[in-house]
């Protein structure tokens, strides 16, 4: 990705994230974008890993964010329930290939993994098991596990 690429990704992720159009999000968005820029310049300077994201990392993050609404309805009925009884948490693990650890496509899709998995309102992950290729995942509500060991999302 170019710098003006990481510019218009993060001037556009405020814009969305802000809720509104006008000229003072306008300004504010010009100005987070060249922050976040800045920073992406200066950690890929001092960083000695790399990231690569490919198409399939994009279309796991999307799917992480449709499905939000639904995830964000059904841990609510979750909280609702847990007024009239006892909720606890639940641990799942699920296989997980973390890959080649120095390689940047690897790299990047144990981050996707981490990121979209946390993303959803129902779970986050607890901790990537490399030796044991597993996943550990919290979570409210009871999930199914994925039978992807590459994508457990």
């Amino acid at each position: 990705m170019t710098v003006v690429g990481v510019w218009m990704t993060c001037s556009l992720a405020y814009l969305v994230l802000a809720g509104q159009v006008s000229l003072d999000e306008g300004v504010a968005a010009i100005v987070t974008g060249a922050g976040g820029t800045l920073l992406w310049v200066l950690l890929r300077r001092v960083s000695d890993r790399r990231f690569w994201f490919d198409r399939w990392s994009a279309l796991a993050l999307a799917r992480a964010l449709t499905g939000l609404p639904a995830g964000i309805f059904r841990l609510g009925r979750i909280l609702l329930a847990s007024l009239h009884g006892d909720v606890s948490g639940r641990r799942l693990e699920q296989p997980f290939h973390g890959g080649e650890r120095d390689d940047p496509e690897e790299a990047g899709r144990r981050a996707i993994v981490v990121l979209a998995t946390s993303l959803a309102p129902n779970s986050f992950v607890l901790r990537v098991e490399r030796g044991r290729d597993l996943i550990a995942v919290h979570g409210l509500a009871d999930q199914d596990p994925r039978n992807d060991p590459r994508w457990p999302i």
